[in-house]
């Protein structure tokens, strides 16, 4: 990740990319002002008329509504204009990810997140390097974008 940020501060000096934005609001609380705030940022950098590339993970990505326990949401990709809107699901052969989890609710550990590298082993379906897309209007994702490899888990750039 800190070599993409690298490569698109490149870009944006070389003037091959207009700018690079943020997208998570900073004062939206829980998964519903969230969300609305994520599509309200990205439709305010669409206005005008450029092409948005926004990275994104495949819950932020999604075109439907979802459901985590008790609360239920649209997504920030649901709620823009669908025929401007183009989604990819990104999926490897396998392989690692680095990411965050909450901890199931007990008295230790209530509310609390954990960070790590988890392990997905071999895929069942490996897929060729390929962008698969899907029409159909119920449809989680616009397509999948199939990274013909296993993944592996990014740590966390850190300082010093």
């Amino acid at each position: 990740m800190l070599r993409l940020l690298e490569r698109l501060r490149v870009m944006v000096k070389n003037g091959q990319v207009r700018r690079v934005i943020a997208f998570r609001p900073a004062r939206a609380r829980g998964a519903e002002q969230i969300e609305a705030g994520m599509a309200e940022i990205l439709q305010a950098a669409a206005a005008a008329g450029d092409m948005v590339v926004a990275m994104a993970d495949n819950i932020h990505a999604g075109l439907q509504g979802i459901a985590f326990g008790t609360q239920s949401y649209v997504p920030a990709a649901g709620r823009l204009p669908r025929a401007a809107t183009l989604t990819l699901n990104v999926r490897g052969n396998g392989g690692a990810q680095w990411s965050c989890f909450s901890l199931p609710d007990n008295p230790v550990s209530a509310g609390a997140v954990t960070c790590e590298a988890r392990d997905f082993g071999p895929s069942p379906e490996a897929a060729p390097r390929s962008v698969v897309l899907d029409p159909s209007p119920d449809a989680r994702w616009s397509g999948q974008l199939n990274l013909g490899s296993p993944t592996t888990a990014a740590l966390p750039a850190k300082d010093g």
